[in-house]
């Protein structure tokens, strides 16, 4: 596996006969939080994501993705209910986990607003239909006049980050998770 995989996880929860699919927006400045010591600059900063993170030395993908929803997002899920979404990519690795009830997205987002994760990674998470969920991938406009992302961008200048790296880490291609959104419509 090559050692900067990603294994992302594809939440999806049946709401009233339509299939949706939670979508958590990353922080453009992660601070340093939890058992993450140093300052960085988020991957996709400002956009909606399938929430997970970086594969670690002898970690499984699949223990990688349980293992960031808990400390990102207070998600438990049995590695178990996971379900391999077929891509054809040796450096993203993407899960669908069929959540047995309504997720309480009320509770996840006071959590994240609280910072009372062990990961400051993500700002908010939204559920939407999965024919949808592409529409909020990307940066776009209005990402972009987000009151905390201008506060987050002053923040990361003030800890020493260039506006270029700035830039590449809020402009980071989306192409991974469209692929996985397009796998989930296609099952």
């Amino acid at each position: 596996m090559n050692p900067m995989s990603h294994a992302c996880v594809a939440i999806t929860v049946d709401v009233q006969g339509t299939q949706k699919v939670l979508l958590a927006q990353k922080n453009l400045y992660l601070a340093p939080h939890g058992r993450y010591q140093f300052a960085a600059i988020a991957r996709n900063g400002t956009q909606y994501v399938l929430p997970g993170g970086r594969v670690t030395d002898g970690e499984s993908p699949a223990a990688t993705a349980v293992r960031w929803l808990a400390e990102s997002l207070g998600l438990h899920i049995d590695p178990a209910r996971l379900e391999p979404l077929p891509l054809h990519r040796d450096d993203w690795i993407f899960f669908r986990a069929r959540a047995p009830q309504a997720v309480d997205l009320d509770r996840i987002n006071g959590a994240l607003r609280e910072s009372r994760n062990q990961s400051a990674r993500y700002n908010n998470v939204i559920l939407t239909p999965i024919e949808k969920a592409i529409e909020h991938l990307g940066v776009r406009a209005e990402h972009q006049s987000l009151e905390w992302v201008g506060a987050q961008a002053l923040r990361a200048i003030n800890a020493g980050f260039s506006r270029e790296v700035i830039g590449a880490g809020a402009n980071a291609s989306d192409a991974p998770y469209r692929e996985a959104l397009a796998q989930l419509i296609l099952s």
